[in-house]
């Protein structure tokens, strides 16, 4: 077996987030909500999550620590609390517009409750996940998770309800592992969502495993069951109208707001003397963005494009061979045309691995230009300058986009979800905080008023604008037009000084 094959089984079969082998596993999480116990313990103050020793004060006092955050606002009296110190029980801290005073910090202003409510029923939440390290270890592949992320993403829920639940509704999860390497994709998302509505009926799912088509939204939208989606896939308007009850993307770019894509990385130099090709799949949403927004912005830059490779799409691992003989039957096109600038369209990360594999095989080196949803970190792992030197990427994902350490202003957000599962590894695990952001934002959402019902979730998440601080992308802005909540995003450069990509020049609005 050549090694690009290994490299594509393993992507089709794993990419990111995929799993191993078998059949489905599910397993559910019931935590209780407790008062803060020996050891770390964090705030949502808006100095970040604080760490010091001992827990958060539960009543509403400031507890004594030397690095503690700022406290939470909750339904009544007291001042916010800040991490450190002992745990007491007790009353909520205020509601308020910025939040009261510890003795660290400054709390968040909202309605973040310090306790859960007894009187309440639980929010069931399903977790739709897959583990990609064995996969990505036997193949050889770099760059995604390893082992189960269960227990960190229980670290998440064990934070959550121990800052008031979801509006004081204790959080309790039923979590889904996708197995990727039997089935088609579509088979697999009916798989989860018989799970999550027939066998376990949750209210809500965050999603982030590998289903590179619309099967899980469809199936769970006529179960009635909202998703919020923190995953690398391309959704256009007519899917967010079609889903308007069930489908929110808080983080991710819809497909007809892409042209900015072109206009950044044209700006910054990416077609002078080129000739351009473009990769896409062969399917409908990838020929929309091709015919409606990109070749469009090209055209009013005067910009030609010289050949197109439209692939057939990936619908389970047994797509692999054909999509590696597309790739290098592409190559070979592409090469004898003296294309020199390729875009490729988002495929979920797939395309650009394969590309570039195929085109080091046969020693083609051109400049390419994508997005986050394909993941740039992750083929800066699995390629070298010869590949990558010279590329751009238009990214509004940091966990994606660039290494942990290569991010020098991490939001609020980021520093809470890496603080709460502070072991996981890599430090800023980029898989662990699509769940922690999920998490958070549905949090975000009930601390603000949300119920589990259909209609209750819609008119608050709707409500939010830009309010949300989001650990996964640069800042949201959710409302009745905008289900895709990402609203500025940065010019990604290949430095082959680190072998890595870093940002450049300032965050820009998405229109």
């Amino acid at each position: 077996m050549t090694r690009s094959f290994r490299l594509l089984t393993a992507l089709v079969v794993g990419l990111f987030y995929a799993s191993v082998a078998g059949l489905a596993v599910q397993h559910s999480f019931d935590v209780k909500s407790a008062d803060s116990t020996s050891g770390q313990s964090l705030s949502t103050g808006v100095g970040g999550a604080g760490l010091s020793g001992g827990s958060a004060a539960g009543d509403g006092s400031a507890a004594s620590g030397d690095n503690g955050a700022g406290g939470s606002t909750g339904d009544a009296g007291g001042s916010g609390s800040s991490t450190g110190g002992s745990s007491t029980a007790g009353s909520a801290a205020t509601v308020g517009s910025t939040g009261g005073t510890g003795s660290n910090g400054t709390g968040t202003g909202g309605r973040t409750a310090s306790t859960t409510k007894a009187n309440l029923p639980p929010l069931v939440v399903g977790i739709h996940d897959s583990d990609a390290g064995a996969a990505f270890s036997q193949y050889g592949v770099k760059g995604g998770p390893s082992g189960d992320q269960g227990p960190w993403i229980n670290e998440v829920v064990n934070w959550i309800n121990a800052n008031g639940g979801m509006g004081g509704r204790k959080l309790q999860l039923v979590t889904h592992v996708t197995q990727s390497i039997n089935g088609t994709f579509d088979q697999q998302a009916e798989e989860a969502c018989v799970d999550f509505t027939e066998d376990h009926h949750v209210s809500v799912v965050v999603g982030g495993a590998l289903v590179p088509t619309m099967s899980l939204a469809d199936c769970l939208a006529r179960h009635k069951t909202p998703l919020v989606w923190n995953y690398d896939f391309m959704v256009d308007r007519a899917s967010y109208a079609r889903y308007a009850d069930y489908l929110y993307m808080p983080s991710m770019v819809q497909l007809e707001r892409l042209g900015a894509w072109i206009d950044t990385v044209a700006d910054a130099g990416f077609f002078d003397k080129g000739t351009v090709g473009i990769v896409r799949y062969d399917e409908p949403l990838a020929k929309h963005l091709d015919d409606d927004v990109l070749r469009p912005r090209l055209a009013a830059r005067g910009v030609q494009v010289k050949d197109e490779a439209a692939f057939r799409g990936a619908t389970g691992a047994a797509s692999a061979a054909d999509l590696s003989a597309q790739s290098n039957s592409t190559v070979l096109r592409f090469q004898s045309e003296g294309i020199n600038r390729v875009i490729l369209e988002p495929t979920a990360a797939v395309m650009p691995l394969l590309f570039f594999t195929a085109a080091q095989a046969q020693n083609y080196h051109a400049r390419y230009t994508y997005t986050s949803y394909d993941v740039p970190e992750f083929q800066s792992e699995n390629n070298g300058a010869s590949q990558l030197a010279g590329s751009m990427a238009y990214g509004w994902v940091p966990a994606g986009d660039i290494k942990y350490a290569q991010d020098t202003s991490p939001n609020n957000a980021v520093k809470r979800c890496v603080a709460i599962t502070h072991d996981a590894t890599p430090t800023g695990n980029g898989s662990i905080r699509r769940y922690c952001d999920g998490l958070l934002f549905l949090k975000f959402a009930f601390d603000h008023g949300a119920d589990p019902s259909v209609a209750g979730m819609r008119r608050v998440i709707e409500s939010l604008g830009t309010s949300y601080e989001s650990a996964w992308t640069f800042t949201t802005d959710m409302s009745p037009q905008r289900h895709d909540g990402a609203s500025v995003a940065k010019l990604v450069l290949y430095d082959t000084g680190c072998s890595c990509y870093r940002y450049s020049g300032p965050a820009r609005p998405i229109p």
